[in-house]
């Protein structure tokens, strides 16, 4: 890709108003090129395979197809595309537990990023480079509750109306792990089940 050439992109979220804003961020730089938006993973994928475009940034949980598993089919192709996942949850040590994908994943961005960070993760991974992801603002230190990360994910997930099943397969844990971050996360907040942790973490600011 010569200096001068623009990067193209493709966008896929299921949710429309994120979708566009998404593709408004890439249509605001000059150096990106917005070739396609889609609305399923399936969709995204077929858009990839005919367009190759130089990124896609995908949702990570879509209703048919989410984004590993894109980036999955991208890679197994072996396809030139460099993918960006979008999640509202941080996907800490993604790249580490799916080492396959790491010619084609670059990493992801929390839904809470701006603008300015979409297009410069964008550019980043045109050029072949890492991301570290960025999580919301406080989450890092728990909020103050003395829960992890992993915990806070967990709990996240949890008021999303997710299962432990659903919950491990979006995180690449095992169920009973799953089920552990829940008991600390329970004993951290001074609860003993789901629905009162989920009521104290929005009490406390943890959850949206």
């Amino acid at each position: 890709m010569s200096a001068r050439a623009q990067v193209s992109v493709l966008v896929a979220d299921d949710h429309p108003l994120y979708r566009d804003a998404v593709a408004n961020a890439v249509r605001m730089s000059a150096e990106l090129a917005l070739v396609a938006e889609e609305s399923t993973g399936r969709a995204a994928l077929e858009a990839i395979v005919g367009l190759e475009p130089d990124v896609a940034v995908l949702d990570v949980r879509m209703a048919d197809f989410g984004g590993v598993e894109v980036a999955a089919e991208v890679a197994q192709r072996k396809l030139r595309t460099r993918i960006v996942l979008l999640s509202a949850y941080p996907q800490a040590g993604l790249l580490d537990r799916r080492t396959e994908l790491r010619s084609t994943l670059s990493g992801y961005l929390t839904k809470d990023a701006s603008g300015v960070s979409i297009r410069a993760a964008i550019l980043a991974a045109a050029r072949g480079e890492r991301l570290a992801g960025r999580a919301p603002a406080g989450e890092g230190a728990g909020g103050g509750s003395g829960l992890s990360a992993r915990e806070l994910e967990v709990l996240a997930l949890t008021a999303n109306g997710a299962s432990a099943p659903e919950i491990a397969a979006e995180l690449f844990l095992s169920p009973t792990t799953v089920k552990t971050h829940l008991q600390h996360a329970y004993a951290k907040l001074g609860v003993a089940d789901r629905a009162a942790a989920v009521a104290e973490g929005m009490r406390r600011g943890l959850l949206d």
